[in-house]
């Protein structure tokens, strides 16, 4: 049966291992965790944008779909979004969604060195994605405030991400760093 297929199937594939890339930002804020739900895959990235000192990111949440593994075929599923790094809700609102069928593999922006260089901020953010049937590559964004400082988080070639982390302030995201499975 299917059922007895799925499950010699996800009896021969080994545990995702989990891991992070390198945090861009300061070192400001709280702390925050935001991963997907198990089963599913970061497929964005959604927030706000609004002026504190400077334009800047100062709320997201990831996006996830769950996996659907079938005999042949793997399919996004029922979609979630996690929690938010919390901080000020106003600003205008920011969707980067990776194209259907595809699945985020990482982000890049800019930060910005704000209050006269005492803190810095992710400020900037381009979602990477990759089609799962394909492993095309796309990208969706940016959305941004005022920016001078690049940087790139890249999951490693066969994973994805499936959450973020690791710190927000009140009004501005302080930094960043991906969760990424495989």
């Amino acid at each position: 049966t299917e059922t007895e297929v799925n499950a010699a199937i996800a009896a021969a594939v080994p545990a995702p291992v989990v891991s992070t890339t390198a945090k861009v930002g300061g070192t400001g804020g709280g702390a925050y965790d935001l991963p997907c739900p198990a089963g599913a895959v970061a497929v964005g990235l959604r927030g706000r944008v609004a002026t504190f000192e400077i334009p800047g990111i100062n709320v997201v949440s990831v996006a996830c779909r769950v996996v659907v593994k079938g005999r042949v075929v793997v399919s996004l599923g029922a979609s979630s979004d996690t929690d938010d790094t919390g901080g000020a809700q106003g600003g205008g609102a920011f969707n980067l969604i990776c194209p259907s069928g595809s699945i985020m593999t990482g982000v890049s922006g800019m930060t910005r060195n704000v209050f006269g260089g005492f803190a810095t901020v992710v400020t900037d953010l381009t979602v990477h994605c990759a089609n799962i049937g394909t492993g095309e590559a796309s990208s969706v964004g940016p959305v941004h405030g005022v920016a001078n400082t690049p940087f790139a988080l890249t999951c490693a070639a066969g994973s994805h991400v499936v959450g973020i982390g690791p710190a927000s302030g009140d009004q501005l995201l302080d930094s960043l760093r991906l969760k990424c499975s495989t």
